[in-house]
């Protein structure tokens, strides 16, 4: 995950929003430069392909995400997410940082559903 600590480890069923109504929108490759990273998350496979997410909040608030693969070719994808409170996400890393419970459900299994895809 996220470091080599055990703690950085977050449950992905923890129980999301609820009443978000969420878009999501495939987006052109997008630059993260002047952006904060707000969450992150990998998922390794033995034996088999390392699976990456990352979500990054631009100045307004707007979040773009990214599902990669360092090293693995695989299809690469690159969202934008409408319908969440960007606000009370955390800025980075720490005591209350990178936690999965404010993503809701319906980008979870995208995520999966990409994960599905690429195995």
């Amino acid at each position: 995950m996220f470091g080599d600590s055990p703690d950085d480890v977050v449950p992905w069923n923890t129980d999301p929003p609820r009443n978000v109504r969420v878009e999501i929108e495939y987006i052109d490759w997008f630059s993260a430069r002047g952006m904060k990273r707000v969450y992150g998350r990998g998922d390794h496979f033995h034996g088999r392909a390392s699976l990456n997410m990352d979500i990054w909040r631009n100045r307004h608030g707007q979040l773009f995400v990214r599902f990669w693969s360092r090293g693995e070719e695989v299809d690469d994808y690159s969202l934008t997410i409408h319908g969440i409170n960007t606000e009370s996400l955390p800025d980075g890393p720490g005591e209350d940082g990178f936690t999965d419970e404010w993503l809701p459900k319906t980008f979870r299994e995208e995520y999966e559903s990409w994960i599905i895809s690429e195995l």
